[in-house]
């Protein structure tokens, strides 16, 4: 279970201190989605885990967890925009990171197109500045920007519960964002 620090509730106010770090973030949360030429381009922010529990292994592989989060103003950026030849193309600015089947991002495309029914066609270059590996929930941040651009681009052919569904596929901390 995961439950969403959001707003000022008696489990929130223990944590008081976190709040100058979320900052006005909460106004504007989910990030908007910035129409560029052909494209979009999507902020992914980084959250907190303001408590977490790990707790046995599920039969799809993942950790059950129970956890408070909260969304920081630290944020990766996507530019999103589809393509007329067919494939998936994903560029990063941190060459470490992977641009295949590797990369959450590369995933929640092919998983988003697959459940569509529409062909593969999208180019997608992720400007990285959550740290990789540090707990922040970056890669899963970027994986739902990606659900949410690409549904957007493509005219809401996945209605919101489709999209969550396809979020805890791809990870425990992604139907969050």
């Amino acid at each position: 279970m995961i439950w969403f620090a959001f707003g000022a509730t008696n489990g929130f106010r223990k944590f008081s201190n976190w709040w100058r770090y979320v900052g006005s973030f909460f106004a504007s949360y989910p990030p908007a989605l910035s129409p560029t030429f052909g494209g979009v381009n999507v902020a992914a922010p980084a959250k907190i885990n303001l408590s977490l529990t790990i707790h046995g292994k599920r039969a799809d592989g993942f950790h059950e967890i129970e956890t408070w989060m909260a969304p920081l103003t630290l944020a990766d950026t996507l530019e999103v925009s589809l393509t007329p030849e067919p494939g998936l193309a994903l560029t990063c600015s941190d060459a470490s990171l992977p641009t295949g089947e590797g990369n959450l991002v590369f995933r929640a495309a092919r998983r988003f197109f697959e459940a569509s029914g529409r062909p593969e066609a999208a180019r997608i270059h992720l400007e990285k500045r959550i740290p990789h590996g540090a707990g922040l929930g970056g890669g899963s941040s970027d994986a739902a920007a990606t659900l949410r651009a690409l549904n957007e681009l493509c005219g809401h052919p996945l209605p919101p519960e489709a999209l969550h569904s396809l979020a805890a596929e791809l990870g425990s901390d992604v139907p969050f964002f």
